[in-house]
C-alpha cells in the first residue's frame, strides 16, 4: 500500500526497498490508499484533521515505484501488479480475461461465461446464515447481456499490460474492436494508448488516468435504459 497520508516519494521508495531486500518475492502488488466512505480514515479527511495526497503527488510515486521495479527485473503485467519473468499470478489473470470462476462460501461471487449465455452467481447469505442452510442455497443468478460482458472485457482487459487483443474481441463479440470504439479513441490523447492491428494497450501515463479512459470507451457501449453507466 502505497500514497499513503504524510507519505514522500523518498519514503515511499525506501519502504519498497527494504521490503525487497527482506524477500525479494517473484510477484506483489502495489496500490494506492483508498479513502473509504464510513471508516474513521474518512471522517478524519472530512474533518480536515488528516491530509491526503492529492493526484499529482500520488502520479509522481507511482510511477517512480514503477519505475524503480521495473530497474529490480519486474514486469508490470497488470496496473498494480508485478511479477519476475513468468510469474503472472494464473488465479487473477483468470478475472482479467473474462474467464469463468466459481466463488464458494457467504458473499462468494461466481462468473461462468458460455458460448450462447453468460451468468453471474452471487451467494446472499451471511456467515451465520450460510452455516446452518443446505449446500448451494441463497444464490442469486443473473443472466448477463453481451453488452455487460463486453464492458467488463474492456475494463478488465483495459488493466493489463497487454490490454485487448483484437482477434478475442472480435470471437467474443462478433464485432470489429476499431469500428466499435473509434470515436471514443478518437478523444484520447495520442500519449495515453497504444494501438495496432492486433492489440489496443494503455501506456505508463494512460495507466494513471486508465478511469478515465475506461469510461470513454464504455459509454460507447450501448446499456439498458434501466441500467446506468458504473465503474
Amino acid at each position: 500500500m502505497t500514497c499513503l497520508p504524510g507519505q514522500s516519494e523518498s519514503m515511499a521508495l525506501d519502504d519498497l526497498g527494504q521490503m525487497l531486500a527482506i524477500g525479494s518475492p517473484d510477484h506483489l502488488s502495489v496500490y494506492c490508499l483508498t479513502i473509504e466512505e464510513g471508516t474513521e480514515l474518512s471522517r478524519q479527511v472530512g474533518l480536515n484533521q488528516t491530509a491526503v495526497l492529492d493526484d499529482d503527488q500520488q502520479a509522481i510515486i507511482l510511477t517512480r515505484i514503477w519505475e524503480y521495479l521495473a530497474s529490480q527485473g519486474y514486469d508490470q503485467y497488470e496496473v498494480s501488479n508485478f511479477c519476475k519473468p513468468g510469474k503472472a499470478c494464473k488465479h487473477n489473470l483468470v478475472y482479467w480475461h473474462l474467464n469463468s470462476y466459481v466463488g464458494l462460501g457467504s458473499s462468494a461471487a461466481s462468473t461462468l461465461i458460455g458460448p450462447q449465455e453468460s451468468y453471474h452467481y452471487q451467494q446472499t447469505q451471511d456467515l451465520r446464515t450460510f452455516s446452518a442452510m443446505p449446500v448451494f442455497s441463497g444464490y442469486d443468478k443473473e443472466l448477463l447481456s453481451t453488452e455487460q460482458c463486453m464492458e467488463e472485457f474492456v475494463m478488465m482487459s483495459l488493466r493489463l499490460s497487454k490490454g485487448i487483443e483484437k482477434a478475442s474481441f472480435a470471437n467474443r463479440f462478433h464485432g470489429d474492436f476499431d469500428t466499435r470504439f473509434h470515436h471514443a479513441i478518437q478523444t484520447l490523447h495520442p500519449a495515453w494508448y497504444f494501438s495496432d492491428a492486433n492489440h489496443f494497450h494503455v501506456t505508463t501515463e494512460g495507466m494513471l488516468l486508465l478511469d478515465e479512459i475506461i469510461l470513454r470507451l464504455v459509454m460507447q457501449i450501448p446499456q439498458p435504459l434501466d441500467r446506468p453507466y458504473s465503474l
